[in-house]
Formats: C-alpha cells, structure tokens, sequence
C-alpha cells in the first residue's frame, strides 16, 4: 500500500509539472497548432490534454526499470531514510502530504469518472424523450419547432437532430448545416467532447479548461472544413449558414450545436479560402512523440532518483 502511495504521489506531481509546462507555453502551443491542418489540430489538443498523464505514466515506469533488471539498483546503497520506488526495498513510510495527493488524485479522477457516466446517461435520456417527438428522415431527426436548430446528440450512438423550422429555410441552408453536423456524428465529436475532461485530469483545473476550450474550437473548425470539401463552394455556404442560423436563432440548443464555436473566427477561416498545411510540421511533432517514450526510458536513472527525491522531500512532513 506505501509503494501504491508513493506512485500516486509522484504521478501526481509529474503530471502537475507538465501541466504548468503545458500552461506556460499555451501561446506558443497555439501557433504550432495553426500550422497543422484542421483535423490534426483536433488531434493535437487531444493529445496536450492528455500529455500530463501520458509523461507521469511513463516517467514512474521508468523509475521502476532498476527493480527488473535494467541499470544498477542504487536502492541498495541507501538506508530507509526516504521512500523508495522499488517493491523490493522498504524505505521510510509515505508521510501525510503524500497520503493527500494520492487521495486528491483519486478523489478527482472519480469525480471526473462519475460525471462522464452522469453525462452520457443524460444525453441517452435526452435522446430517448426527443425520439418520440422526432419524425426520421434519412438518417436525421426532425423535432418541431419554429426556432432554426441543428445538433448532434448521444455521445455513445450519435445522431444529426434539425427542426422543421431550419428545414423551411430552404436547401441552401439546410445542405451546409446537415454537411457539418454529419462530420461531427462520423467523427464521435460529442463522445472525445465528453472524454477530454477525464484524459485531462493531470492538469491544474485552468489550463485543463483552456485546453478543452481550445479542443472544442479545433473540433467545430474541423467539421466545418470536411464538410467544405463536400459540397460546391462549400466554404462560403457553411459562413453564410453560420451567420444566418445564428442570426435567427433565439434559444440555446442541446447537445453539439451548428452555432457552437467562436462564429466570427469561423467564418473567417472559411472566408480565407482553402488553405495547404505542410506535413512537415506534423511529422516532426510524430517523431517527437515517438521520441518521447525513449527520452524517458533512457534518463530511468535520473528519473527514479529525482522523483525519489522529491518524495523524500515531502515525507517527513506526517
């Protein structure tokens, strides 16, 4: 139980440094993003949300390569005079303030569990009741209402919801609105919007919240640049959707709406034309991630000292 302690412990606190990085260089983040094509800016901010615990992961993993086999077991040279990260040798006990980020991290991730469950239980029972006011169309749900509304909704089993005052507009409307929303139902937008706070949970609580802002964006960006592509001059269709539907409508939607996202930023990178992005820049930041796991595989030494270290730092506070 010390040892699962001490894991915690240190995970928590490797995360929460790469979550401060993470933070700290958010504008610098933003513009390698902008350099990246829609549906790899998704990608990207998926995997910055969930890199806190993706190091803290592979870090304490590492710390554990000298108790099978892999480098010299320095533990064997040191007293009990501090905690150690090896199941084969009993250091000091973990002290209070470690017993407390362990039952931080927990407490918090179970929150995050219990509110994903809450959630897509929620959206299952919101579909269900709007089912039998809905009338199918081809693969889309129509509910009455005079207010032009479009959305997906069900995370699990994702379904393209309009009303039938959005249909009155007319196919020059109703094409580029149905188009986006379909991409967001293909992609299960709604299921990794749900999921991006529990993958999150190494970050401090702010920059958790500027990441998923920033997924969301990526998100609506995306499906309205797919959705371009599949129709004839497809980018000025969506913008004019954008701003007509947004002009019109007066109540707020449910689920992943048309009208979702910063509208004039939207409307902007439609209006800019279609744009090439390099694959150089996302390749070189594959090879970086690639790297990432060897980096840290090969620093096991470091690593296992460092966090060992720490840990001592902290245990005697009881």
């Amino acid at each position: 139980m010390s040892l699962v302690v001490l894991c915690l412990a240190a995970f928590t606190m490797v995360a929460l440094v790469v979550s401060v990085l993470v933070g700290a260089t958010l504008s610098w983040l933003d513009r390698i993003a902008a350099k990246l094509s829609p549906r790899h800016r998704v990608r990207w901010w998926l995997v910055l949300a969930a890199l806190p615990w993706i190091v803290a992961v592979l870090a304490v993993g590492a710390s554990f390569f000298p108790a099978i086999g892999v480098g010299h077991d320095h533990c064997l040279a040191h007293g009990s005079h501090h905690p150690h990260l090896c199941p084969h040798h009993r250091g000091e006990a973990p002290g209070i303030v470690l017993v407390v980020i362990a039952l931080l991290l927990c407490t918090r991730t179970a929150q995050l569990l219990v509110a994903l469950g809450r959630g897509i239980r929620r959206s299952r029972d919101t579909l269900g009741s709007l089912a039998q006011a809905c009338e199918e169309r081809a693969c889309v749900r129509v509910f009455p209402s005079d207010d032009p509304q479009a959305f997906v909704l069900g995370t699990l089993r994702p379904m393209v919801h309009v009303s039938s005052g959005l249909l009155a507009l007319g196919p020059h409307i109703v094409e580029p609105v149905l188009a986006h929303e379909r991409v967001h139902a293909r992609r299960r937008d709604l299921l990794w919007r749900a999921l991006c706070p529990v993958m999150a949970v190494g970050h401090w609580p702010m920059i958790a919240n500027a990441v998923r802002m920033r997924v969301m964006a990526a998100q609506e960006m995306a499906a309205d640049a797919e959705a371009a592509e599949t129709l004839s001059d497809g980018r000025f269709k969506i913008a004019e959707a954008l701003v007509l539907v947004a002009r019109m409508s007066r109540m707020p939607s449910i689920g992943m709406s048309f009208t979702q996202g910063d509208l004039k930023t939207r409307v902007q990178a439609l209006l800019e034309g279609h744009r090439k992005f390099s694959n150089a820049s996302t390749r070189a930041l594959l090879l970086c991630a690639l790297r990432l796991p060897v980096a840290l595989g090969a620093s096991h030494d470091l690593i296992h000292h460092g966090l060992e270290t720490l840990l001592g730092v902290l245990s005697p506070l009881k």
